[in-house]
């Protein structure tokens, strides 16, 4: 069955709290679960390509090594002279959204679908 969730991102360096993004109306059909992600200079761009717009920082390939940029702060985290460090906590929340946020959706077969599931029709 399909839901709809808020899910929230919090990126953390050594513990200490970077910034969040959150994300709205992520249709799923398994349940999503929490999750924590590590991130180090050996993942760093596959977890980067995966969480992109959920992660709170950029980073950039210079030809001594890379380096990590906070979108909130001077400081950057080098390859060369730190651990990176940095975990990424993904907090789901199923939400019963609004018919027109279902019917916005960009997946019409998906919104067809939850429609359905839910006793609902739609006639053309």
């Amino acid at each position: 069955m399909l839901a709809f969730y808020n899910a929230e991102y919090i990126t953390y360096h050594n513990d200490k709290e970077l910034g969040r993004e959150w994300a709205k109306g992520c249709c799923e059909e398994n349940e999503l679960d929490n999750e924590i992600i590590d991130i180090s200079w050996d993942n760093l761009t596959e977890m980067y390509r995966r969480y992109g717009l959920a992660l709170y920082f950029n980073y950039m390939n210079l030809k001594k090594g890379r380096i990590v940029c906070p979108f909130d702060s001077f400081k950057t985290i080098k390859e060369w002279k730190e651990p990176l460090n940095i975990r990424l906590v993904a907090k789901y929340e199923t939400e019963e959204p609004k018919i027109i946020d279902v019917l916005k959706w960009h997946d019409q077969k998906q919104a067809i679908q939850y429609l359905q599931e839910r006793s609902l029709s739609i006639r053309g």
